[in-house]
């Protein structure tokens, strides 16, 4: 093992990882968040070519990060202290990454790992067990530079900030049945997509840009593309919504909120010509598979810090009117105007053409 200098006063050494050394990584968190730390996995996987990069993840999460081509194990890890004593790997792991604040699973990383990194934790005395402990940059980084900073006692150099997600062959087929069969098919000039997320989380209600605010919206897209199917996505609380959305745009809205898992909503997102949606874990996912998109951010939540990095295809972030410092209890999704939303998908019809967005 080697080290090389690290920058600032009394900053302790960057450790230069063996390529065969053995990492775990956790990582207990919401599907966008999770999907934050791929950056993490990917520059891990590319610092140690022969050796074994394990993750383990939320059950309800675990999802996203399947198919990665850069993990050799992927493993389900609650909080409760009772699941951990489930299919967990036996061997020792060199180092941890720990992107949770459960002392169970702080607990867990201690015990099969030589060394574990993690921000700093409510527990002084597991605090004081960390090999070390990563500054945090939340509420004034980017979600994936915060997560990045675990990586920091590390000499790696960060593989690109974009996340990542991959679709199987035969969940794009599913999802291409799937669609055709509700008179949305993919492929062919007809065929133009738009996929939507309307809710963020139940708990977050602000978060929500009104439905009538989306039906304005797509009567305006199907205006001039008349062709255009509506692809409402979301859980079952969002059924409720998509079915004020079909009312009001009849057939053209075909609702998958409630009638698919995780895994096939974002192969059937993957399918979209464009995605329109408020900050929620949908709105990750259609940054990890470089579709053009438009995301709705509220001032608490602002684009600069979650929207997608180094996006591949078109992206337009629709920051909330009003400021950080403004943001109190009387802000609402709701002063997001139609017409600036119009405007976002204006630009994207030009970006098709093959023309520059507007500035």
């Amino acid at each position: 093992m080697t080290t090389s200098a690290a920058s600032g006063p009394g900053a302790q050494p960057k450790v230069r990882l063996p390529r065969d050394a053995r990492v775990l990584v956790i990582v207990i968190a919401r599907i966008g968040d999770t999907l934050m730390m791929t950056p993490v996995l990917r520059a891990l996987r590319g610092a140690i070519p022969d050796g074994q990069l394990v993750c383990m993840a939320h059950p309800t999460r675990i999802d996203v990060l399947r198919n990665l081509p850069y993990l050799d194990d992927l493993v389900p890890i609650e909080k409760k202290r009772a699941a951990l004593m489930g299919r967990l790997p036996r061997q020792r792991f060199d180092y941890a990454v720990v992107n949770a604040t459960d002392a169970a699973v702080l607990e867990y990383a201690l015990r099969v790992s030589d060394r574990v990194v993690a921000h700093e934790q409510a527990d002084a005395a597991i605090n004081a067990r960390l090999w070390r402990i990563a500054a945090s940059g939340e509420g004034t980084h980017h979600g994936v530079d915060d997560r990045l900073l675990l990586l920091e006692p590390f000499d790696i150099a960060p593989a690109g900030m974009r996340l990542d997600y991959v679709v199987s062959a035969d969940e794009a087929r599913h999802a291409e049945a799937w669609l055709a069969a509700r008179g949305a098919p993919v492929g062919g000039d007809a065929s133009f997509l738009v996929g939507l997320q309307m809710a963020g989380f139940r708990t977050e209600p602000f978060r929500r840009w009104p439905t009538a605010s989306f039906a304005a919206l797509c009567d305006r897209i199907a205006a001039v593309r008349p062709g255009a199917r509506f692809i409402v996505l979301g859980d079952k609380y969002d059924v409720p919504e998509a079915e004020a959305l079909r009312r009001s745009l009849g057939e053209r809205v075909v609702i998958a909120a409630g009638q698919l898992d995780l895994r096939e909503s974002a192969a059937i997102l993957a399918r979209t010509s464009l995605y329109i949606g408020v900050d929620t874990g949908p709105t990750h996912l259609a940054g990890a598979l470089g579709l053009p998109m438009i995301g709705l951010y509220f001032c608490r939540c602002p684009g600069a810090l979650l929207a997608p990095l180094e996006h591949p295809a078109f992206l337009e972030v629709i920051e909330h009117p009003r400021s950080l410092a403004q943001c109190d209890d009387s802000a609402s999704m709701a002063e997001i105007p139609v017409d600036r939303a119009w405007a976002a998908v204006e630009h994207f019809f030009r970006w098709r053409a093959g023309q520059r967005p507007a500035a």
